[in-house]
């Protein structure tokens, strides 16, 4: 299931976002969608009280938008060195 996710879920969302900025309002969403699979991967029903730093960390996955972030700051680098030539 973690490989549909990484072969899926993951290009879905990261598709072209160096360059462009997500809506205020997809984070949550985006967000809510991710633990939801992780939370089924993992088995953990939703009256069990685990928190979601729990979830990853047992799975030993980062959040996707940590991983967003971090490519957005390195394509910054890039265009900010072509800039100065």
């Amino acid at each position: 299931m973690l490989s549909v996710f990484k072969s899926v879920f993951v290009l879905i969302l990261t598709y072209s976002h160096e360059y462009r900025i997500m809506a205020e309002r997809i984070l949550p969403l985006a967000q809510a969608a991710e633990m939801g699979l992780f939370r089924r991967v993992h088995a953990v029903k939703c009256r069990e009280k685990v928190l979601s730093c729990e979830v990853r960390k047992a799975l030993n996955i980062e959040p996707l938008l940590l991983q967003l972030t971090g490519s957005q700051l390195r394509w910054f680098g890039h265009m900010s060195r072509i800039s100065r030539e």
